[in-house]
């Protein structure tokens, strides 16, 4: 395949494939992820074409209307048609590049595969899981239940709207925030009834442009903080830096309502990680439909992010159903709240961990956890003696978070 020439997409990408193919030993396998390395596959299908090459894309794949745009579409395929095995988050991901492949290069897919140059590859979905048995044991720490305890005292009774994101344009603080002073404006006397957390853990500050972003958001929060504050409370509460585990799970716990409205996000883990942690059964979700968990989580509060009145209009619905819970005599010490689909996520995780029905082992790699919707893809290779290389930006299919 031809590389775009003089970019440093395509220095890096040959910097990469000649280094993975000066280590590869017969029988490795080799591991790549996300976008920065989509070229990576077919370039090393040329220098090694007996590899067994895995390519997961963590990130949403664009509409074929979109994709046909890129000038390096074709190098693009290529690049990817490399792997023996493509994976995405999502079934509609997975349409998306069979459709791109279809419109703009004419190669139809066969369901779940796709054969090329007398090759065989195969496409897959393995939506990310969050590790459910080890965020309730957080929960259930004493210590995390006494922070939450906390949180939930110094909010004086006020209905605890949260955020937790990294500092990325793609994540939707602004038009969250957007959403908040809706609210605050229509609704003011919701100033002292209401305090949003907004964790934004610093992502890329090197970089001009989430610099900007930076001050972008941080003026948000204080022309909201200027413009509806009481002498009472200040209404968003705004946390510039990364927390601890137990710090996390503490907010998830006192949370009344979780806020995940990413503009655009391949799965958005922070979705599942609030769900799995909340083992009183409580809280609200409410997810952002260009989040990939949202064809998971159908019990959430699915949101346009785009629409900042509609945002607001929920958030207003739920913090009324709150109060309401508030002042009712609570027999069992819990607030009445629409679950979220916590048994899925636990009940995917088991499945990844005992390897029972319905769980998913991938064809490539060590046998962890990648997703309970299809049986697993037959290898077209012996199976490795190991796995030597794992390319790119994010870590293997454990559960752990990989891509924000």
């Amino acid at each position: 395949m031809t590389l775009p020439v003089g970019t440093s997409i395509g220095k890096s990408t040959r910097v990469f494939a000649e280094v993975v193919a000066e280590h590869y030993r017969s029988g490795d396998t080799i591991w790549i992820h996300d976008y920065q390395l989509m070229l990576l596959p077919g370039l090393l299908r040329q220098r090694l074409p007996g590899a067994r090459i895995g390519f997961f894309l963590h990130i949403p794949f664009p509409s074929s209307e979109v994709f046909r745009v890129l000038p390096w579409r074709r190098q693009v395929r290529e690049g990817l048609l490399g792997a023996d095995l493509l994976g995405f988050h999502t079934f509609a991901y997975l349409r998306h590049f069979v459709a791109s492949l279809l419109h703009v290069s004419g190669v139809e897919a066969d369901i779940d595969r796709v054969r090329i140059d007398g090759r065989e590859v195969r496409l897959g979905v393995y939506p990310m899981k969050v590790d459910a048995g080890h965020l309730s044991a957080v929960a259930h720490d004493p210590e995390v239940a006494t922070r939450a305890a906390t949180i939930r005292r110094d909010a004086g009774g006020r209905t605890i709207l949260l955020g937790i994101d990294r500092l990325d344009y793609t994540k939707g603080i602004p038009r969250r925030l957007q959403a908040v002073e809706r609210l605050l404006e229509h609704h003011p006397h919701l100033s002292d009834e209401i305090r949003y957390v907004q964790i934004a853990a610093p992502s890329r500050g090197e970089v001009d442009s989430y610099q900007r972003f930076k001050r972008l958001v941080e003026a948000g929060v204080g022309r909201i903080n200027g413009a509806c504050g009481t002498l009472r409370s200040t209404p968003v509460h705004y946390v510039q830096r990364a927390l601890s585990e137990k710090e996390l799970v503490a907010l998830f716990l006192a949370a009344d309502v979780m806020l995940v409205t990413p503009l655009r996000d391949g799965m958005t883990l922070v979705a599942k990680e609030f769900v799995a942690s909340r083992v009183d059964g409580d809280g609200v979700l409410m997810l952002s439909e260009f989040a990939g968990a949202a064809a998971e989580l159908d019990g959430a509060i699915i949101v346009n992010p785009y629409d900042v009145d509609s945002v607001a209009a929920d958030a207003l619905d739920e913090h009324r159903r709150a109060t309401c819970a508030n002042e009712k005599p609570a027999k069992t010490g819990r607030r009445v709240r629409r679950p979220c689909l916590g048994e899925h996520i636990h009940q995917g995780s088991q499945r990844g961990t005992t390897g029972g029905q319905g769980a998913h082992h991938g064809p490539i790699g060590s046998g962890a956890r990648l997703g309970a919707h299809r049986d697993p893809p037959h290898p077209t290779h012996p199976p490795p003696s190991r796995l030597r290389w794992h390319a790119g930006p994010a870590g293997p299919f454990t559960g752990a978070r990989c891509a924000g």
